[in-house]
């Protein structure tokens, strides 16, 4: 009797715990999103699926004692029946294991090894049918390639050993000789290098990653000049020192080879230009991140940025030295150039966020490259303009004996940057010449003195610009140059070295000149120099645009900035306005006026598709 009552309790305790647990339960909406992401590159742990391959084949996935061990019997497995799933965990299992391996040697070996597995998982014929698109572990796969090359080059870089022209390193089934691919060669030239999966900036709103393949970094070097000035007074056109680039190891043996005779290449490609690469006959997307490089030429360039910083911009004689036309990628007469201009007392890097957001269009990204000039804002606006044109003219000349020249450029400026774009689509014929009478007459006697003056005076439109935006330009002057703040400002100028030598008329001409010639004191708007752009026009094949700010509210007509009132920065003709509320400084960091930006340059895209379809040939 006691024996079927300890029975019957048992069977009512198993029935009751039956019943307490439900075979299907209701989870919450981010579950299989989570656990489709919890993995090695996630959690520091193995996905699910890589724990079930490994303990189903007799392994707990936290054994990291032996890991060469597992991985070589994971191998023969593999060989003998190929399957990119099982492969997939082969690759993370020797990722997880390089992260935690405490020598170097060891993690090199595991990381390498982890990267040409999921390479192999992308790539390979061998290894069974490819993955559809669609299925996540291909993307899984990518990752588990950027990352594992991402560990495996920050190693190389602590001994230089990433700018080798060949290097041999070790994997688990055996070595792999690594020579220089396509671009590899500029790695030598660069001073520094950062990963950009180690980094992370707040210096931007956005954050422009592009998921792909390979690892992106940021290369610094010495800034290299295109074209050199034409002269003293006209700077070089450079490209920045700063550029984005994305490292991808190519693998050409299948992964079932093994021993000493593999090999591999080391490529780099600009983001910027190139956006898919072909690898084993597939076109396949790059992983790119282009705001971290803004981001590290913000950081180096600190000395021009904040307002503490401003007033120094019209002494700083290391402006004089950095001035000049700087292109953030090499040239590609496949793509038209926009140039950003700055505003007084102020630098290239007030253009970060705007570039920072056009990047992450792919569609801008694609047709367009951007290029910015940097000025020292003290010089007279008509010196800036003459700089700007000249260097333009040497480097479209360049390209054009190369038959790369370009056309349809688009020149963007805010404030007096809005001043010398319009310099560059005005003609001087008609209304210059009351300034150029006063100027040839504080330089009267000094012949060299003279000719400079007019090579800044008599100017032509750019034939190869169709289309210009101006954002809080102050086309018929400002107020401020005559008041207080202006005056002020004025005092505060040191021209230039490179500029002084021009200026050194006698008896009391100099000091004449100085102040009609500054940039402040040509903004007034009773000045010559404000009086003569106000009245000209710009040609008329190239279309006009204008963003203005105003304090108080968008879209009002009668307002000002705090610096340009609306009567000033207001033009007929203009194909566009958009009045955003902005204040001078932050107008063209502003998310509308960045917005409109992007639609202009969609637009100016779409017409240049419709004009050229209407071509003959076409």
């Amino acid at each position: 009797m006691q024996f079927f009552s300890k029975a019957i309790s048992i069977l009512c305790l198993m029935l009751l715990t039956g019943c307490a647990l439900s075979p299907v339960e209701r989870v919450k909406s981010d579950y299989w999103p989570r656990m489709l992401t919890e993995n090695a590159l996630t959690t520091g742990e193995v996905s699910e699926p890589t724990s079930t391959y490994l303990s189903l084949r007799g392994w707990e996935a936290k054994d990291f004692s032996r890991p060469v061990h597992i991985l070589s019997e994971l191998r023969e497995q593999l060989l003998q029946k190929p399957d990119r799933a099982g492969l997939i965990s082969f690759s993370e299992f020797a990722y997880l294991s390089g992260t935690k391996a405490k020598n170097d040697a060891v993690k090199e070996k595991l990381l390498l090894t982890a990267a040409r597995a999921a390479y192999a998982v992308m790539f390979d014929k061998e290894m069974g049918p490819h993955l559809d698109p669609l299925d996540p572990n291909l993307r899984f796969a990518a990752n588990l390639y950027n990352y594992s090359l991402s560990q495996l080059i920050d190693l190389l870089l602590k001994g230089e050993s990433v700018k080798r022209d060949k290097r041999t390193l070790t994997l688990v089934e055996g070595q792999v000789t690594i020579s220089r691919g396509h671009g590899a060669a500029d790695i030598s030239a660069l001073t520094d290098i950062l990963v950009a999966f180690f980094y992370k900036t707040d210096a931007l709103r956005l954050h422009n990653r592009r998921r792909g393949i390979g690892v992106p970094i940021v290369g610094v070097r010495p800034g290299l000049k295109l074209v050199e000035g034409q002269s003293l007074i006209h700077p070089p056109v450079q490209q920045a020192a700063v550029k984005p680039a994305t490292l991808l190891l190519r693998f050409h043996e299948p992964w079932y080879k093994n021993g000493s005779s593999l090999s591999a290449e080391i490529e780099l490609w600009n983001p910027l230009t190139t956006t898919h690469v072909e690898v084993a006959e597939k076109r396949v997307p790059l992983e790119a991140d282009t705001s971290l490089a803004l981001a590290l030429l913000y950081q180096k360039e600190s000395q021009y940025r904040g307002l503490l910083k401003m007033p120094g911009l019209l002494r700083d004689e290391s402006v004089a030295v950095k001035r000049g036309l700087y292109l953030l990628a090499p040239y590609n007469p496949k793509k038209i150039p926009v140039i950003f201009t700055h505003g007084l007392m102020d630098s290239p890097l007030t253009w970060v966020p705007m570039l920072n957001a056009l990047l992450t269009d792919p569609a801008l990204n694609e047709r367009y490259q951007f290029w910015i000039f940097f000025y020292p804002t003290m010089n007279p606006i008509l010196q800036s303009a003459s700089e700007l044109r000249q260097s333009l003219h040497a480097l479209h000349l360049n390209f054009k004996e190369e038959k790369k020249e370009w056309k349809d450029m688009v020149l963007v400026g805010h404030s007096m940057g809005g001043l010398i774009s319009r310099l560059l689509i005005t003609s001087s014929a008609e209304h210059f010449l009351e300034l150029e009478k006063r100027a040839l007459e504080l330089t009267r006697g000094d012949e060299e003195l003279q000719e400079y003056v007019k090579s800044l005076i008599k100017f032509e439109p750019l034939p190869y610009v169709s289309r210009a935006l101006f954002m809080g330009t102050p086309h018929r002057g400002a107020n401020m140059a005559n008041r207080t703040v202006g005056l002020i400002g004025q005092s505060l100028m040191n021209r230039p070295d490179y500029i002084r030598q021009f200026i050194e008329a006698k008896d009391g001409r100099k000091e004449r000149l100085e102040h009609a010639s500054n940039s402040i004191a040509n903004l007034a708007p009773d000045s010559l120099f404000s009086l003569a752009l106000g009245a000209s026009s710009w040609n008329p094949t190239v279309s006009v645009h204008s963003i203005i700010g105003d304090i108080w509210r968008a879209g009002r007509t009668n307002g000002t900035d705090s610096v340009v009132a609306y009567w000033s920065s207001h033009v007929e003709k203009a194909k566009s306005e958009l009045i955003v509320r902005a204040d001078h400084l932050t107008l063209h960091k502003k998310t509308p006026a960045i917005n409109e930006v992007r639609r202009i340059l969609l637009e100016h895209l779409e017409e240049n598709t419709a004009h050229e379809g209407n071509l003959p040939g076409h």
